[in-house]
């Protein structure tokens, strides 16, 4: 009755539309409804860390999810729209999109210097702060960390003008230190406590005192 109509290109709305202006001219009142049962022309690819029934696994990296659009790379998180709302990060996707989504047991810190225990942490789904990190390993040496030279070692982006980054926090206080909560340690980032300088100076007298030692022995030896 209306004949072959272009649906391509058409909303639902649109399409609903059209047919409902071509049966006006043989039913009165006409009542169309449109309804999509499947897609097929538009696809995208889904990989990683996901389960098969839909959404992510455990171990998955929500915060470094990479969405491949028009070959161009970019890095979305899924936890910063669900947790803060941030929905800048809800993008539209088209076809020939790729998403991957990363396993969060590849992503780790690092932590050296005068702390309890020197170890590599992961960061997990939920990120990790320096104040955290810090906990993790049984804090910093009471008795020869500088607590004013704290240094965060970062790559940069490939495109960046200078290959690393470095920041240097002072904990020495309390409220310095819970600076420390806002800052965010990224996957590769290694977190390094200086010695205080009495305990550098220490080290130097050490070597000088058993150099010396060393040659009163060896003195000795030869008498």
């Amino acid at each position: 009755m209306a004949g072959k109509i272009q649906a391509k290109g058409k909303t639902l709305d649109e399409l609903q539309n059209t047919l409902t202006n071509l049966l006006k001219r043989y039913i009165k009142n006409p009542q169309v409804a449109i309804n999509v049962t499947e897609f097929r022309s538009q696809r995208i690819s889904v990989s990683g860390a996901i389960n098969q029934a839909g959404g992510v696994t455990q171990s998955a990296d929500t915060q470094h999810i990479k969405w491949t659009h028009n070959g161009v790379d970019r890095t979305i998180s899924l936890q910063d729209m669900l947790q803060y709302g941030d929905m800048s990060q809800n993008h539209l996707l088209s076809h020939g999109d790729i998403v991957y989504v990363p396993n969060s047991s590849n992503n780790k810190i690092y932590i050296m210097g005068e702390v309890g225990k020197q170890a590599t942490l992961p960061i997990g789904n939920h990120g990790l702060n320096l104040t955290q990190a810090l906990g993790e390993v049984g804090g910093m040496n009471q008795n020869y960390a500088d607590a004013t030279g704290v240094f965060v070692i970062r790559r940069a982006p490939e495109d960046a003008a200078k290959p690393i980054h470095i920041y240097q926090l002072n904990l020495k206080d309390a409220t310095s230190y819970a600076l420390g909560s806002e800052f965010k340690l990224r996957s590769e980032d290694t977190v390094y406590v200086t010695a205080a300088p009495v305990t550098r100076w220490n080290c130097v007298m050490s070597q000088i005192t058993n150099s010396i030692s060393n040659v009163n022995t060896l003195d000795n030896t030869l008498k």
